[in-house]
């Protein structure tokens, strides 16, 4: 019986659909732009058809938003939560939005992005950047973009 539900696990691990869909889009290679500002990376990337900055911070695992500054950006699927551990033992409102398009350059796609949205509009590193930021790209995004490519660049 325990062969089975292990069989069963497997399988069903190879068949699931995941979470997030990389792609190249018709190139052998990606070029990511971006800038160094006093040791940090700001890449930008384009979520829903509305160009954003982001910076990099692998110790974070999700992309998440905390200043739009007047962009339009549209948000599918979109759900109430709560931060908690942002310095303090007071929770946060914000957003969950799941199967968002997010691109980098003209090269990179990603077409069932998670994006976690902090409505509070205190928080904001802009002014200590001197660049406008609009969030963190995390570990969980930049995990899976490597992945992808290095898995493209070997075929």
């Amino acid at each position: 019986m325990k062969l089975i539900l292990l069989l069963l696990g497997l399988l069903s691990g190879i068949f699931a659909h995941s979470q997030n869909s990389f792609r190249l889009i018709n190139t052998p290679k990606a070029v990511i732009p971006f800038q160094l500002i006093n040791n940090l990376i700001f890449i930008p990337i384009n979520i829903n058809g509305a160009d954003l900055t982001f910076m990099v911070d692998t110790g974070v695992a999700e992309t998440i938003l905390f200043s739009l500054e007047n962009k339009d950006l549209k948000l599918s699927n979109v759900e109430k939560i709560k931060f908690s551990g942002l310095g303090g033992s007071l929770s946060i409102d914000g957003l969950k939005s799941d199967r968002n398009i997010g691109r980098i350059g003209n090269e990179i796609i990603n077409t069932s992005m998670s994006l976690y949205v902090i409505i509070d509009e205190d928080f904001n590193i802009s002014p200590h950047v001197g660049i406008p930021v609009n969030g963190v790209i995390g570990y969980h995004f930049l995990r899976i973009t490597l992945l992808q490519l290095t898995m493209f660049l070997k075929k």
